[in-house]
């Protein structure tokens, strides 16, 4: 029986953490880009989604730092008894690379002819590195659903996985990559495949206490995707983009209801990049979970643009629920934001909008970066 004939087995990865003695521990996250990932190909292929950080949990202690999550050994008879021959390994981080590679090496050592594939946004930015150093097959540049989708399909058709958009990849002349155009509508994506993990075992992690904003029947949710701004210090428009896009206030507010139902969630974490950026469409959400009568608690991990609001925006975000709105202010000097930034904001606007949100008594928050090349110590005493 031929490849074409049959279905084939992946096996997606959320590593385990080294997480360093006296640095901030985030908490527990649902491995939310697997899960889109997961919504996408689960019928064309045997799948398996396997979270190390809520599989086989352990604590592991070294003189400077922690590993955690599911040993390596445990992660290599998981492997074995799936039998896998594709298994995609996402780095949401930089700092947890090291983590994705002893993964591939592990799988490698079972067998060379494992297909593994990097994905997330580390390896967006970082895939000449990671197929230099490491014996990773392939790397996801950019938004994977498609992307996954079409490296199935090729390994069951026999045809090179190399002709994939979206794919790095070892070539005749170096490193190559092949660019896909970023998903226009996502509304046609499925909701990310809740029923593949286990809500119990999340719930009841000690890590979902670990950091402050993570409570009980909470869950992270994405409603956008993209930012057109070009701020010097980020990297999110290699992995999701500069253009904006957005599911319809439809399909987000039946995300929600749908997990509130079968899920019992309350809380929701909107990962969302710039969830505030088009004014109208964050207004119209707002409204719907307002006349929905939602009842939820939200938040904005990481962050939004305080000069996307306004007094009315800010009052629909109070009354609809949200707990915290935590912004990304970086400096605290125009010059720097405008010179060395290039944030293309106002301060003094931003500010006034912090200021009435603090009149309203609804919590506040902010980034801050210090120590850009050519930023003043006066610069950084002004932030």
């Amino acid at each position: 029986m031929g490849k074409a004939n049959k279905k084939v087995r992946v096996m997606l990865i959320n590593p385990q953490q080294k997480i360093y003695n006296n640095s901030y521990k985030s908490g527990l996250y649902f491995p939310i880009g697997l899960m889109y990932v997961a919504s996408m190909i689960r019928d064309k292929c045997d799948l398996k989604l396997f979270d190390c950080m809520i599989e086989d949990f352990k604590i592991e202690r070294f003189e400077d730092y922690e590993i955690i999550g599911c040993p390596l050994k445990y992660l290599k008879n998981a492997i074995l008894d799936f039998d896998p021959q594709i298994v995609g390994i996402t780095i949401p981080f930089t700092s947890q690379s090291e983590n994705a590679i002893n993964v591939c090496e592990i799988a490698k050592s079972i067998s060379k002819e494992i297909i593994v594939i990097f994905g997330g946004p580390d390896p967006s930015v970082r895939y000449e590195k990671l197929l230099n150093d490491t014996d990773v097959d392939y790397c996801v540049v950019g938004e994977g659903e498609d992307t996954m989708v079409d490296i199935i399909e090729s390994y069951k058709s026999n045809r090179q996985i190399n002709e994939v958009q979206g794919v790095a990849y070892r070539g005749e002349k170096g490193i190559q990559k092949n660019d896909r155009p970023f998903i226009a509508d996502l509304d046609r994506l499925p909701i990310p495949a809740y029923d593949l993990i286990d809500f119990n075992k999340y719930q009841e992690s000690d890590l979902l206490y670990a950091g402050r904003m993570f409570e009980p029947n909470k869950i992270t949710i994405v409603s956008s995707r993209g930012c057109p701004f070009k701020c010097t210090f980020c990297s999110i428009s290699l992995s999701m983009g500069r253009p904006f896009r957005y599911h319809s206030v439809l399909y987000t507010i039946n995300h929600m209801k749908y997990l509130m139902k079968n899920y019992g969630i309350k809380t929701f974490h909107f990962e969302d990049d710039n969830v505030s950026l088009n004014k109208k469409r964050f207004s119209e959400l707002l409204d719907a979970i307002i006349f929905e009568n939602l009842n939820i608690r939200w938040s904005v991990p990481n962050g939004l643009r305080a000069d996307t609001l306004n007094t009315e925006i800010i009052d629909k975000i109070q009354k609809s629920g949200c707990t915290e709105v935590r912004v990304g202010l970086e400096s605290g000097n125009q010059e720097v934001l405008d010179k060395i930034i290039k944030k293309s904001t106002n301060l003094e606007y931003e500010i006034e909008m912090l200021k009435y949100c603090h009149k309203i008594s609804l919590p506040t928050s902010a980034f801050w970066i210090i120590g850009f090349p050519e930023e003043t110590i006066e610069n950084m005493k002004e932030t």
